[in-house]
């Protein structure tokens, strides 16, 4: 990229603003991603708790049918 024997200061200058604005823009993609993260959240915990309890319903369904066959 740079080599920091051979550069002037209006190089180094240039040389730092651009590892400056990478590091603004990946701060906002790495923030923009966060957001999107804790916005999917609530939906995630929704699901997976539709989904355990749908779980336990067919378990304790599977469950008491089992035990009507051996109790017969």
């Amino acid at each position: 990229m740079y080599n920091a024997q051979k550069i002037s200061d209006a190089e180094a200058a240039v040389a730092c603003y651009d590892m400056l604005t990478n590091c603004e823009k990946q701060l906002a993609d790495s923030t923009l991603a966060l957001q999107k993260t804790r916005e999917g959240i609530p939906e995630i915990k929704k699901n997976a708790t539709k989904k355990g309890a749908i779980a336990g319903s067919v378990g304790t369904l599977s469950l008491l049918g089992l035990l009507t066959l051996l109790l017969k």
